[in-house]
């Protein structure tokens, strides 16, 4: 039974370590497909500042309203005298002081124009350049990543295989139905461990048996029941939980070795070394687990009563 148990232990282990890679794995590959670290080229807004009057043009303003005011008195004497010549004159002075206002004001509206124009046709051709280099770095970044995309994916490939063998051989033993499917999992299982290799208990049911006494463990809260509370606090478990902590720091090694080079650690070569050899470990490892399950199997259907 410890044996059975262990290899079961050992099992969810390599489950738990092969979904954290692959599921690490597809990540990765779905954010070089997807994601890009070169900004949008932003348009620029273009503003250009109305120019001070220049001191020509404040010149040539003072004299045109010079003209005006003139031009506005001359024709003030002339109602005032009834003669005809200072109206004509007052009115030919007062007017060319208005269209030389307002020839300087058009000349300075059109030099604004013309500086607008032109402030926006050097935007839209920075703002096309811009463009042009954004694509070139894009086109590369897609380059580069569809490269590291190829790296990945045979490693995804070997990674899933084993996944979809472990669990194949893990679904096998448990269909022996040795283990009630209440305690199928990787916290229970390594209590159990725990239970029969220090002689806690020599059996699963019964009153001294392990579901009894893992169901009285964690209604006291000497143990905790849930994965997500226990590898929040892996480095403080105590002693009772030794196992479950050891096959975790395990798996969490593995999973780091077996995405070394992806998380930016070590290089290709080694990556590749990794999964190979852990590959080769698990394929070793495989058919001496198929073997101690075939022995099972027939001891157990060689049995009278199961």
């Amino acid at each position: 039974m410890t044996k059975y148990v262990s290899t079961i232990l050992t099992l969810e282990t390599h489950k738990r370590t092969l979904r954290t890679t692959e599921s690490y794995l597809k990540r990765e590959i779905n954010r070089l497909a997807n994601t890009s670290t070169i900004p949008l080229p932003e348009k620029e807004q273009v503003r250009v500042e109305v120019a001070p009057n220049n001191p020509s043009n404040s010149f040539a303003n003072v004299c045109y309203g010079f003209l005006i005011v003139m031009g506005a008195l001359i024709l003030f004497l002339g109602f005032d005298q009834q003669e005809v010549a200072p109206l004509v004159i007052g009115l030919l002075i007062a007017g060319a002081g208005v269209m030389g206002t307002l020839h300087t004001s058009s000349k300075k509206e059109r030099e604004y124009d013309e500086r607008l124009k032109k402030a926006k046709q050097e935007a839209e051709l920075k703002f096309s350049q811009a463009c042009e280099e954004y694509q070139k770095k894009r086109d590369l970044e897609r380059e580069m990543s569809e490269r590291r995309i190829a790296e990945i994916e045979p490693d995804l490939a070997t990674i899933h295989q084993l996944r979809v063998k472990t669990e194949s051989l893990l679904k096998k033993y448990y269909g022996l139905n040795i283990i009630h499917k209440s305690y199928r999992d990787i916290i229970p299982i390594a209590s159990f461990y725990h239970y029969l290799s220090t002689g806690m208990c020599s059996e699963l049911e019964g009153p001294d048996g392990c579901y009894r006494l893992y169901e009285w463990e964690v209604f006291q809260k000497m143990i905790i029941a849930k994965l997500d509370q226990v590898i929040e606090q892996l480095e403080i478990l105590n002693e009772r939980q030794a196992e479950l902590k050891q096959a975790l720091m395990d798996s969490n090694a593995a999973i780091k070795e077996l995405t070394s080079y992806v998380c930016g650690i070590g290089n290709e070569n080694r990556q590749h070394h990794a999964i190979m050899q852990y590959n080769q470990q698990r394929i070793e490892e495989e058919i001496r687990f198929q073997n101690q399950y075939n022995r099972m199997k027939d001891w157990l259907d060689s049995r009278p009563h199961r």
